[in-house]
């Protein structure tokens, strides 16, 4: 986190803690200014604020708040049950960076979002 209010290059006085470094910058970037071999966040929510800065978490935090908010039926409670444990397993492993759980996810937001009773 402390990356994330620090100027990239020591001596240079711009930091980036609102708009971050920029999308993807967090392989590039962090191995090489921390000098370790960690190319990925291992905590979706960290390396997007790594990326995108305060703002862009916020704003992504925002999006997940709003697919929250659907129309509660059975078969919305178990699609719900599922997107909430993929967030909260990206907390603790980088799952939005697999493909198939990608592929999970957005399939899952599709069919909450979907109007009921219409078949798909």
């Amino acid at each position: 986190i402390k990356d994330v209010n620090s100027p990239i290059v020591l001596g240079l006085k711009d930091k980036y803690p609102f708009t971050g470094l920029g999308i993807g910058s967090f392989k590039y970037i962090y191995h090489v200014k921390n000098s370790n071999i960690f190319y990925q966040a291992h905590n979706d929510y960290l390396e997007i604020l790594y990326n995108t800065g305060i703002i862009g978490l916020i704003l992504f935090l925002l999006a997940i708040q709003k697919t929250l908010r659907v129309k509660i039926d059975k078969q919305a409670k178990f699609l719900l049950t599922s997107f909430v444990c993929i967030a909260v397993c990206a907390g603790g492993i980088f799952v939005w960076q697999l493909g198939p759980h990608l592929f999970y996810g957005i399939t899952i937001l599709a069919l909450l979002h979907q109007k009921r009773g219409v078949v798909v």
